[in-house]
């Protein structure tokens, strides 16, 4: 007989779909403490050799429900393909930072990940788009440090402030919307020597900026 193949590469069912959704709840409920087999097999009915076929293991499930931080701007723009460098990098920021206002156990989880080590595939393409998106500003002259120099930057201040956003829920220091539009305009002085406008893309607009979270 040959061996379950992992998750990644099953097609979604319902089943699947309802761990997915009992792990997501948890996690909106009581942050990465939470989501543990015991309790996302209890929240979804199901035993524990359904949820390791499914998602191979905990971190499986949690490498998926990370494609949570990207679903509601993506939602907004239905179809929509950001070719246009600055809306990709202006997206980047709004899933971040929005992910951090909206379900700041995402981001817990994100740091969790990072720390252990892991950076699933959502993440891994995520920042490979970022990437590009800089290296096309790189080729436009408007760039003040070498493209994956900028990336890193940028990524570093985005991930930063999601996560003192988050974590102020347990006490830490309180962080403003205001506040990462801030930095974030600051972030963006400090890569580029001037704001280039979003290049025409048939049609396809450039996201918002995460002052409209």
């Amino acid at each position: 007989m040959k061996p379950e193949q992992p998750s990644a590469r099953r097609p979604r069912t319902s089943v699947h779909d309802r761990i997915f959704r009992a792990g997501a709840a948890l996690l909106a409920e009581g942050g990465t403490a939470a989501v543990t087999a015991r309790s996302v097999c209890a929240r979804a009915k199901v035993t524990a050799p359904t949820l390791y076929r499914h998602f191979g293991d905990l971190n499986g499930l949690y490498g998926e429900l990370l494609t949570l931080m990207y679903v509601p701007e993506a939602k907004a723009h239905p179809g929509r393909e950001f070719s246009d460098p600055v809306g990709m990098i202006e997206y980047m920021w709004d899933c971040c930072v929005g992910t951090a206002i909206r379900n700041p156990g995402l981001v817990d989880l994100k740091n969790q990940l990072l720390a252990a080590g892991t950076l699933p595939d959502a993440m891994k393409q995520f920042y490979a788009r970022l990437e590009v998106s800089f290296e096309t500003l790189g080729r436009r002259g408007v760039l003040k440090h070498p493209p994956k120099i900028a990336a890193a930057m940028y990524w570093a201040a985005a991930v930063g402030i999601a996560r003192m956003i988050a974590t102020a829920r347990h006490g830490g220091p309180e962080c403003s919307v205001l506040a990462a539009e801030t930095l974030r305009e600051t972030i963006t002085a400090a890569v580029m020597r001037e704001a280039p406008m979003p290049a025409e893309t048939s049609g396809r607009e450039a996201p918002p900026r995460s002052a409209r979270v």
